[in-house]
């Protein structure tokens, strides 16, 4: 196990190291200069100057790139050009606002898409079957931002039952539109895996004894073939997670949401682009060292992957 956890943190390094040379090509290490991009065109050449030292421009390349190394190393993702606040502290203060959305679309996706992929496994073939899988095919294939004008169209505009923006303070209800947006398409992911991995185990010798020792049907589909079907779905839902977490942008631009894609997209708007790479370096950092998690849970449940 300390073999494989070191295997995983290595590679974990490795990824993050990828990221942070990405993000650093990216914001500086194109042709151009990106303090005259940052200004504008018709900035004096005294301001861009300026800049320029600020931001380490004048000095060569390779001294900036290991400049940048460290200060993310510090957690010191640069200050926003138009607020001149620190990068890192602003995301924080939208940190809790992402994971509300991510963790309620999860939660919602997970419970949902597990009971309807049971009930999709135990109808094989059957009309309730062929409807729930177009359904879920429907989900996987409809981009969560174009399911969230839809649904800010008919529920907020035309039938005017739920809020198309802001945030809980103003009522939990405004949570209900964007995590469900959010939640469709792991909901279908995770339905049609569930009935996949059930139908599978349901095709098991333990599942035909249980029924044959006389135990009632709810029992056999919870306590011996759900049981056992639900580790594709964990991970499923694992990986899921941290791609929800670190990406809500459009979702949140949608629905005025405030987290940490609102902060980017405004970034984006704004041309300020030490917060955009601030905000999309952190949304990297936490989708990986969440999957370096996962990964470690899921070993010590599944001592095979480990092998594998």
């Amino acid at each position: 196990m300390a073999f494989f956890a070191l295997r995983k943190f290595l590679y974990m390094i490795l990824v993050l190291l990828g990221v942070i040379t990405s993000s650093f090509i990216v914001n500086y290490g194109l042709p151009g200069d990106p303090a005259r991009v940052m200004l504008g065109q018709r900035a004096d050449e005294q301001s861009i100057l300026a800049l320029r030292k600020e931001l380490g421009l004048d000095r060569p390349k390779i001294v900036q790139y290991f400049d940048y190394i460290g200060k993310v190393c510090r957690g010191d993702l640069g200050r926003s050009l138009t607020t001149n606040r620190p990068i890192l502290e602003t995301i924080w203060e939208r940190f809790s606002a992402t994971a509300l959305l991510t963790v309620t679309a999860l939660f919602f996706s997970t419970f949902i898409g597990i009971i309807i992929g049971v009930i999709a496994s135990l109808h094989q073939g059957k009309l309730l079957d062929t409807g729930i899988m177009s359904i879920a095919l429907l989900g996987i294939s409809l981009p969560s931002f174009v399911l969230g004008l839809i649904l800010l169209l008919i529920f907020g505009i035309v039938l005017n039952l739920l809020p198309i923006s802001g945030y809980i303070d103003k009522g939990w209800n405004h949570l209900i539109l964007p995590a469900f947006a959010l939640s469709l398409r792991p909901l279908s992911i995770i339905a049609r895996v569930t009935r996949s991995s059930m139908l599978d185990t349901l095709g098991q010798d333990y599942v035909r004894t249980a029924r044959a020792k006389g135990i009632s049907e709810f029992k056999v589909i919870t306590r011996h073939a759900l049981r056992n079907a639900l580790n594709p779905v964990i991970t499923t839902v694992s990986a899921w997670f941290a791609g929800l977490l670190a990406g809500t942008y459009f979702i949140e631009f949608i629905f005025n949401w405030p987290g940490i894609g609102m902060f980017t997209i405004d970034s984006i708007f704004k041309l300020d682009y030490p917060a955009i790479q601030g905000s999309v370096l952190f949304a990297a950092v936490i989708f990986v060292i969440v999957n370096f998690i996962v990964d470690i849970l899921y070993a010590t449940v599944d001592p095979k992957v480990k092998i594998g």
